[in-house]
């Protein structure tokens, strides 16, 4: 099995965007998001099909997790560069994959995100690698 490079679910993954210095986007006009689910070997997708969710492949899981996806709470480190959304954290801690999840991410209208960032609890933002924007959708694998 495989960890996934600790960018989702690996070890309590924090997500935040990039942006240019072009976007001017009001943050306190971000909602909360919440999804919990139980997956298993079968996969399946986690969250909202059109926005905040990670899809987790079929055979990514030899058991049944319960997968928490939600704005962040506290406990990570403060960005060091401009938001254009709220801050993500992806749950349970230290969870390993057979096969690569995908993250999905909404991108607020009007933001021009071009980079995703995670860091876990207590730790440094570190850029995603393999990050697109596509119709208001980021996406990146882990």
């Amino acid at each position: 099995m495989i960890r996934t490079k600790s960018v989702f679910l690996g070890l309590g993954l924090l997500l935040t965007f990039a942006c240019s210095k072009e976007n001017n986007i009001d943050q306190s006009q971000t909602t909360s998001n919440y999804f919990q689910q139980t997956v298993g070997p079968g996969g399946d997708l986690v969250g909202d099909q059109n926005g905040l969710s990670v899809y987790i492949p079929p055979n990514a899981l030899a058991q049944d997790e319960l997968i928490t996806l939600q704005n962040a709470q506290g406990g990570y480190p403060a960005p060091t560069m401009t938001t254009v959304g709220p801050i993500y954290s992806f749950e349970p801690h230290g969870l390993l994959f057979a096969a690569p999840a995908t993250v999905h991410l909404p991108v607020p209208a009007g933001a021009l995100a071009t980079a995703a960032f995670h860091a876990e609890p207590g730790g440094q933002w570190t850029q995603v690698g393999g990050f697109e924007v596509n119709a208001g959708l980021g996406t990146f694998p882990t």
